[in-house]
């Protein structure tokens, strides 16, 4: 398990309402690597009459890397706020979703390693009008994922196999006293950065960037 993931106690009774944004330094090194990348695509354009094939391929990887960037600066951008009564996602495409209106919660595990050792989660949460993702980058990441089991709990959803073991794995109660399919965290897709040579060291969460 990584090491800024651990086990995580059930939140309190109290209804205060916590803020929270996504790390700098993860962000700052997604700044750094998708302005190289743009870079390094661009620049070739720039300088050099180029033929239109690789010229599409460098348009192609350029638009990636632009789109990259463009991602890293919403998330930068994005507030989370946590109570007793839901979660706001504010900044660019903000949203709201209320913990007693939630009807499905997934949680996926994107390894860089084979001991999956090191890697990142994001968990997706959805209700009847609403939608909401979040990356383990964010500050307390470990704290939403325990107050939306506990709703998932006392909405009676069924999680998947997947989402029910990597909670377990953080110690987060899923209300299942059955076998979640072992006590470490399971890889549940497919991420580039996974096999891009992105380094995931040090960050609140698997998704250990720092």
């Amino acid at each position: 398990m990584p090491e800024n993931l651990r086990q995580h106690s059930p939140p309190s009774g109290a209804d205060t309402a916590t803020v929270l944004r996504y790390r700098r330094s993860p962000l700052v090194g997604d700044y750094l690597r998708g302005g190289a990348g743009a870079v390094m695509a661009g620049l070739p354009m720039v300088l050099v009459d180029v033929h239109w094939i690789p010229g599409i391929v460098l348009g192609s990887i350029l638009t990636v890397f632009a789109a990259f960037l463009i991602r890293t600066a919403m998330r930068h951008a994005t507030a989370v706020t946590v109570d007793n009564v839901g979660l706001r996602v504010s900044g660019p495409l903000g949203r709201s979703l209320r913990w007693q209106e939630l009807t499905d919660m997934s949680v996926k595990y994107f390894s860089t390693k084979r001991d999956r050792s090191e890697g990142w989660m994001t968990v997706r949460l959805d209700s009847s009008n609403s939608s909401v993702k979040l990356e383990s980058t964010l500050d307390e990441f470990d704290m939403v994922l325990s107050r939306a089991a506990a709703a998932a709990r006392r909405n009676d959803l069924v999680l998947d196999d997947v989402t029910r073991a990597n909670l377990s794995a953080l110690g987060i109660d899923t209300g299942d006293d059955g076998d979640t399919g072992g006590s470490g965290l399971v890889t549940g897709g497919w991420d580039w950065r996974a096999v891009s040579g992105t380094s995931v060291a040090g960050d609140t969460g698997p998704h250990a960037r720092d």
